[in-house]
């Protein structure tokens, strides 16, 4: 279906707003639209005649397109029959997709990356790791296919880091009259069009784990040197037409996209996210 093209391979139309925070390069000309920043920043306004055109947060060989939190397959399930509280299991668990773009003419390769929660939280644990071809992992020898994150110019690419985090109590906000809301669950990720759901869903993390959370994610190359660095606020999501807070650098993880796919799988929803997101890729132009 036609909109299917609003999947994460398939690109949003509409780009994720933000001024760079990431560890980049300056142009120095008159004329450049790369103005002045933080150092290390690269802060780029689109059209200097348009300042109501959207800056776009770069780093030096990469541009960060979208951000989504996306919930473990089997999220509601338990690993354990005895003693819950204690298992290490994958339950009210979730995982930070990236969809990354080259501006670098060379290519280049991802080697590493680190994601925290910032301030910690005793309500928000780091889980059991993911590890896959699209995992990026904090450890370089540790990824299990290196050149799924080797990038040629102009390349986007879908990527997920292998430290997941469990948030106790997530799946309190799925209870009641939510499981009748629409879902598009024929594309991939799975969304829900309720926009005011999102916006409950912000107040209820702001309750739940703080309305000052972030997760500060860091991007490597080479050994462990940074070439990305950027925090994303876990309480001010947004949905597939949402562009952030420009002026306040912030970007936004698609609660669109967490919910529809918590809601996917308690409709009965069988097949993962990342099964799901392979067939996508398959038939995407870009293959």
């Amino acid at each position: 279906m036609l909109f299917a093209m609003a999947s994460i391979v398939c690109l949003q139309m509409i780009p994720v707003c933000s001024v760079a925070r990431g560890l980049g390069s300056e142009t120095r000309g008159d004329q450049s639209p790369i103005q002045a920043c933080q150092s290390g920043s690269a802060c780029v306004n689109v059209y200097n005649d348009a300042p109501q055109i959207p800056k776009e947060r770069v780093g030096k060989k990469l541009a960060l397109r979208s951000v989504y939190m996306i919930p473990v397959y089997n999220i509601s399930k338990r690993g354990c029959e005895t003693d819950a509280s204690r298992c290490e299991d994958l339950y009210e668990a979730a995982f930070i997709y990236l969809e990354i773009q080259s501006i670098w003419p060379e290519p280049f390769l991802l080697t590493a990356a680190r994601v925290a929660v910032k301030p910690q939280t005793n309500s928000i644990r780091r889980s059991v790791g993911a590890h896959g071809m699209l995992a990026l992992e904090p450890q370089i020898t540790a990824n299990v296919e290196p050149d799924a994150f080797l990038f040629r110019p102009g390349e986007i690419k879908l990527i997920f880091l292998s430290q997941g985090f469990q948030l106790d109590g997530i799946l309190d906000f799925f209870k009641g009259d939510i499981l009748d809301d629409m879902l598009w669950s024929d594309i991939t990720p799975a969304m829900t069009p309720n926009t005011k759901r999102v916006q409950d869903f912000n107040r209820f993390l702001a309750q739940r784990y703080g309305g000052k959370t972030k997760f500060r994610i860091e991007l490597f190359e080479k050994d462990y040197r940074s070439v990305f660095t950027t925090e994303v606020s876990l309480t001010q999501g947004g949905t597939i037409f949402s562009r952030g807070d420009v002026q306040n650098s912030q970007y936004q993880f698609r609660h669109d996209a967490f919910i529809g796919e918590v809601l996917y799988q308690l409709h009965g929803g069988t097949d993962a996210f990342e099964y799901r997101m392979q067939k996508v890729r398959a038939t995407s132009p870009r293959n």
